[in-house]
């Protein structure tokens, strides 16, 4: 692997994940996730609140026709479960091998296939929902732009994309894994490849978290007691809190796009 992974060619990025899934055979969440267990299920459950309000409000307005969804950015295909039984067919895709052999393991009546040289596997407009779920922001600005592209050109005219990304200003260097746009700057990109913005929804995963650590001091707030109880807030309160909140307090936006009839 080179020192910093986003600027990985796409061997190495595959390399990467495949290293995650092997380590977390028998725990699949960790293999997508931190390594702290509890703050693992606490973002997948925020996630979950987040974006499936989001994916209902984007089925509602395809009236309908909900043909075929991608699952951009798969992983271990832990979306599967709490997607809406209507959509007549579902493709998974991934960089990671070994992360969609456990996928394939775990929902063997579902498709998957892997991402290669940035291409997915699909004909043109061939979508009515695509959803990437904290996919981008682990791929430098150069690639981010090439996946969106590539979304762009699967999904159907009138068809829905759902991102849920990293916000911030744009920051490179050694060793990162995030690599954050300005909301504003999300925006416009995608808008670039012919999608019209529909809805933001900001949120954080460790707002409760960082309160206790404010009021308490971090050493407290790390106690079992006190850890196990932000952790339920930032689990089941906080999403539906923190998108009424000021920006400044997101840490991630879920923005939702209609693609172009154009």
């Amino acid at each position: 692997m080179t020192e910093d992974y986003s600027q990985a060619s796409e061997a190495e990025t595959n390399e990467f994940w495949d290293e995650k899934a092997r380590a977390n055979k028998d725990n699949p969440s960790r293999a997508v996730g931190v390594d702290d267990e509890l703050r693992t299920r606490c973002i997948e459950n925020a996630q979950r609140i987040v974006v499936g309000r989001a994916l209902r409000r984007a089925v509602s307005s395809l009236d309908g026709k909900t043909e075929r969804v991608l699952d951009f950015g798969c992983g271990v295909g832990r979306w599967l479960p709490h997607l809406d039984a209507n959509f007549d067919a579902y493709l998974g895709v991934d960089i990671s091998s070994e992360m969609l052999d456990i996928a394939r393991k775990n929902y063997p009546q579902s498709k998957f296939s892997r991402l290669n040289n940035f291409t997915i596997d699909a004909e043109d407009t061939s979508f009515c929902l695509a959803f990437c779920i904290a996919v981008l922001h682990h791929n430098s600005y150069v690639n981010q732009d090439a996946l969106i592209r590539e979304l762009s050109r699967v999904v159907r005219p009138g068809g829905q994309l759902l991102l849920l990304e990293s916000k911030g200003a744009r920051m490179c260097g050694s060793g990162r894994i995030f690599y954050s746009r300005p909301v504003t700057d999300w925006i416009e990109t995608v808008e670039s490849e012919g999608f019209r913005h529909v809805e933001t929804t900001g949120t954080c995963y460790q707002f409760a978290d960082r309160i206790f650590a404010k009021v308490f001091s971090r050493a407290v707030a790390r106690r079992p007691l006190m850890y196990r109880t932000s952790i339920f807030f930032d689990s089941q309160v906080m999403p539906y809190i923190t998108p009424m909140l000021p920006g400044r307090f997101h840490e991630r936006v879920l923005m939702r796009f209609e693609r172009s009839s154009a």
